[in-house]
């Protein structure tokens, strides 16, 4: 037999000779340490392993349900939300008082675009007794998170591609400037100039690529706001 975790070779599932831990630790050990170098799908696999013995580890269950998150933040398809909102719910129906499960269901069903049906789902729950108090904070966190969500311009509204070109050339022109100056002071005047007069040089440099910068980014913004209507 092989140990899971130290992968010594043993006579059977007592400790290993080599590492010290039993099949059951050595498994949840060898599960942390994915879990911890955020490889989700291996961890998942030995957090399985070890809840097999151990059905009743509620800890084990969470960092399970808190991998399988993680994965479906990286795989978002409905199947894996949908399938660690599950996870997740088994757990709260135990300990409603997970605190990062209500958070993490939060983030799923922003993904799944069904906030709103999360958010009523709270509400109902905040008229049970005991899931009251962390029901109301939850339904009063999601009425915030809606609202400054809509509250951001959709993606793309700001700058059209053409206005991105544009900024790129407006912003770049006076770094570019500035890089020159600066190069200049550094190379040629530097060399010849006293300590004090050449940190005054230097200085001189970034208010100059500033102050560019500025001018170019108002031109920017007038030219894309056009003339202003006589009142």
């Amino acid at each position: 037999m092989i140990c899971p975790y130290c992968k010594n070779e043993k006579w059977d599932e007592a400790l290993c000779p080599q590492c010290g831990l039993d099949q059951s630790q050595a498994i949840l050990k060898t599960a942390l340490d994915f879990q911890a170098k955020e490889k989700w799908l291996q961890a998942i696999e030995f957090y399985d392993r070890f809840l097999t013995d151990s059905v009743d580890n509620l800890e084990a269950q969470k960092k399970k349900a808190y991998c399988f998150f993680r994965y479906s933040q990286i795989q978002p398809s409905n199947e894996n939300l949908q399938t660690s909102d599950t996870l997740i719910k088994n757990i709260l129906d135990i300990d409603w008082g997970w605190e990062n499960g209500h958070q993490y269901r939060l983030q799923i069903y922003d993904l799944l675009d069904r906030l709103e049906q999360l958010e009523k789902e709270y509400d109902l729950n905040g008229e049970n007794e005991l899931l009251g108090e962390v029901s109301r904070k939850m339904t009063q966190t999601i009425k915030l998170f809606r609202k400054f969500k809509n509250a951001l311009p959709a993606s793309g509204s700001l700058l059209p591609h053409e206005d991105e070109t544009h900024f790129l050339i407006f912003t770049a022109l006076p770094v570019l400037l500035g890089i020159f100056f600066i190069w200049y002071i550094i190379t040629y005047l530097r060399p010849k100039s006293s300590p004090e007069f050449s940190s005054f040089l230097l200085l001189m440099g970034f208010i100059f690529t500033g102050v560019l910068l500025f001018l170019c980014y108002r031109e920017y913004r007038q030219k894309r706001s056009g003339p202003k209507s006589a009142k």
